[in-house]
């Protein structure tokens, strides 16, 4: 599912509990996965649409963290490890970024694969530093732990992309964060793995018009 090590379970488990209790709230060759500032899905550079109810299987030993650094649009550097990492990134051995506009900010990431519908086999890669990001990262890793506390085979979450939002009264507009709906857990070695219901096209999808 992706081209970080598999560990054993045992040490998964023990390695993401004790990671998800630190995750404050507070590239690669794969395309990135985003959530858009009107609340939709999307991937890659040309903002390609996911599909309503596609389900997509998140790889537990690809979570990552770390942090990046900002400027006003550019990424200044960024230091990530897998969260499984016997020595996880500290802020305190990182090197001053004194033109970065938030400094050094907590950031999680995961590979994800579309498993059903027009995208079916897609890779993609989810990273953020948002608020909303770093809770829905981490209700996901909380959700895995618990999975593995009853179950070290079906370790694999397999999720629908969703959405929550709040009213920012001092921009007035809406703020969305994302959601990973936990529909149930797979072997991380599946090869089949059965979705239903079929995703829906969207109306309007944002894929770029062929080649006249």
């Amino acid at each position: 599912m992706s081209n970080f090590e598999v560990v054993p379970v045992a040490d998964l488990a023990s390695a993401l509990a004790i990671r998800s209790q630190s995750l404050h709230v507070g590239g690669g060759d794969f395309p990135f996965l985003k959530l858009n500032q009107d609340g939709a899905w999307t991937f890659g550079a040309d903002k390609i649409e996911t599909q309503e109810k596609s389900r997509w299987a998140v790889n537990p030993n690809s979570f990552t963290e770390g942090f990046i650094a900002w400027g006003k649009s550019e990424v200044i550097d960024e230091r990530m490890t897998a969260m499984t990492s016997a020595a996880p990134i500290s802020q305190n051995d990182l090197p001053p970024v004194p033109e970065a506009v938030k400094g050094w900010q907590k950031q999680l990431g995961c590979m994800l694969v579309c498993v059903n519908g027009d995208d079916k086999g897609t890779q993609v890669m989810f990273k953020t530093s948002s608020f909303g990001g770093v809770k829905g990262v981490r209700a996901l890793v909380d959700a895995v732990v618990t999975q593995l506390g009853s179950d070290q085979v079906n370790i694999m979450p397999i999720v629908e992309l969703s959405e929550e939002h709040y009213m920012h009264k001092d921009w007035n507009k809406l703020i969305y964060g994302p959601v990973f709906e936990v529909k149930n857990f797979v072997p991380v070695d599946a090869t089949e793995i059965e979705s239903e219901p079929e995703p829906k096209a969207v109306k309007k999808r944002r894929r770029p018009a062929a080649a006249a």
